[in-house]
């Protein structure tokens, strides 16, 4: 992966996908630090609880505890809600994949593959990705999620000549507006990673247009 693809990045999404990929996720994200990312990979956990996307694995292991309604996430008790999915094939999905095959269910290859694709916004860069797994493994172009330091260095060199064009004066409206747009994006961009660079916050849009939120 390092020599063929060095520019790409991988994130692991915990949702419903896998109630096991939660461990995975701890041993991988904890692994980052010791030297995953100055391989140009590293993994990052979404830790967000989503009620309605339970694991296909967790509800079995529900009834197989108990067959009576589960009354502590509410007062109605009805924890049943159907979450799977089938294709023709008699393949059964769950969570999001289940989600998204209710919304856009795919008549062809073509069309599963779509509802694998997403959109990743992280404050200073933006782009697509895709799962690729069933964990919940997604993929991206690198500079969407993690700065490397010229790029870090650079913006900040930007920001500061900005800032020094606004303080001296620019007597054209049209050039210090554009200045002004440009020095609020810089500080946004600024902010939105940590020094390793590494995003602070990634919002991750899939094609059904819900966002999931990333916690580093």
């Amino acid at each position: 992966m390092k020599k063929l693809f060095p520019y790409l990045i991988t994130l692991l999404l915990i949702t419903a996908c896998s109630e096991n990929s939660k461990t995975v996720s701890d041993t991988t994200a904890s692994s980052t630090d010791g030297g995953v990312l100055s391989e140009n990979a590293a993994s990052q956990s979404l830790r967000d609880e989503f009620p309605k996307e339970i694991s296909h694995a967790t509800r079995n292991e529900k009834k197989r505890g108990s067959e009576t309604p589960d009354e502590s996430h509410g007062g109605s008790g009805n924890t049943d809600e159907k979450v799977e999915q089938a294709d023709s094939s008699g393949y059964v999905a769950s969570g999001i994949e289940a989600e998204l095959m209710e919304n856009f269910k795919p008549r062809n290859k073509i069309e599963r593959a779509r509802n694998s694709t997403l959109f990743i916004d992280s404050g200073f860069g933006t782009g697509s990705g895709f799962f690729f797994d069933e964990n919940c493994t997604i993929v991206t172009n690198k500079h969407v999620v993690q700065l490397d330091y010229p790029d870090i260095k650079n913006m900040k060199l930007e920001k500061q000549y900005v800032d020094m064009q606004l303080k001296r004066g620019v007597v054209n409206r049209e050039e210090r507006e554009k200045l002004h747009e440009n020095q609020a994006n810089l500080e946004k961009a600024l902010k939105a990673f940590k020094p390793n660079g590494i995003a602070n916050r990634i919002v991750i849009t899939l094609v059904n247009g819900r966002e999931l939120m990333a916690k580093l």
